[in-house]
């Protein structure tokens, strides 16, 4: 393990692989989990600001930024709980968006003894079926990209549904934020899928999470998202649900002093 700028950084050997980590501050432990499309960079704009509150840890899922791992059956609930038994962390606040927050839901299901509180972002559901047209259609376009073997192509497709969201053209998006998400596309293998989820799905499940719950959406997310994100409110008891205007599938890179706000007034409600 290295250390610099007080941000410990590592490799853990996980399931034949090696998984990236850093982690900061003290505290209650805080786990910021990636989207699919991004990598930990995706939390720049909350990992130093929540380890001033928090021992924050950001990791990269097999694939993405600086994990790697040869083989394509994998269980990404399961390698975080071994990255925590590896770190020494027993229970933990988590905080995950997209593929991330579908990672902390099933962690919270199968190790409900190691979750404070749950706070997903633009989250998946294991056992959900995505059946919007416009992401059908997303994905015949990747597909036709992938035979002409136009890189660049495919990662502008997923730049336009899921960083410029429904209903806004790329020049209403800060380039900015494109730019640093299309640097996470760029890093990222194609080869590896998202992992197993759970099983049973989480979808029929949600009734058994107990922990303080919280669940944010941009207001320009995909429809599935937001049909994902109204499931989790209506069917895990208590759980508070907040919509960021402005904002598409990372809203917490769109919008981060509010989204930092928004969780931080969470958290410190339930553990002050």
């Amino acid at each position: 393990m290295q250390e610099h700028r007080d941000v410990q950084t590592g490799f853990a050997d996980i399931n034949g692989g090696k998984l990236y980590y850093e982690v900061a501050g003290d505290g209650p432990v805080l786990v910021l989990s990636h989207a699919g499309i991004a990598d930990r960079r995706m939390w720049d704009d909350q990992f130093p600001v929540f380890a001033q509150h928090y021992r924050v840890l950001r990791f990269d899922f097999w694939g993405h930024g600086q994990s790697t791992i040869d083989k394509n059956t994998f269980f990404l609930h399961e390698d975080l709980r071994q990255l925590l038994k590896i770190l020494n962390i027993e229970r933990a606040h988590l905080l995950g968006c997209s593929l991330g927050g579908r990672v902390s839901i099933d962690l919270a299901l199968a190790y409900p003894e190691m979750v404070i509180s749950l706070v997903v972002a633009g989250s998946g559901l294991g056992g959900y079926q995505f059946e919007g047209e416009a992401l059908m259609h997303l994905a015949e376009q990747i597909i036709a990209a992938r035979k002409q073997e136009d890189e660049e192509q495919e990662i502008e497709l997923f730049l336009q549904y899921w960083i410029d969201g429904q209903a806004r053209t790329p020049n209403q998006v800060n380039p900015q934020v494109r730019e640093r998400a299309r640097q996470m596309l760029r890093s990222r293998s194609t080869k590896l899928g998202e992992g197993q989820p759970l099983e049973p799905g989480a979808i029929e499940r949600l009734n058994e999470i107990k922990v303080p719950t919280l669940i944010i959406v941009g207001d320009h997310d995909d429809a599935d998202i937001m049909a994902i994100a109204n499931l989790l409110a209506s069917n895990i008891n208590g759980a508070q649900r907040v919509s960021i205007a402005n904002a598409a599938h990372l809203a917490n890179m769109e919008k981060p002093e509010q989204f930092n706000q928004i969780v931080l007034e969470f958290l410190q409600r339930i553990q002050p």
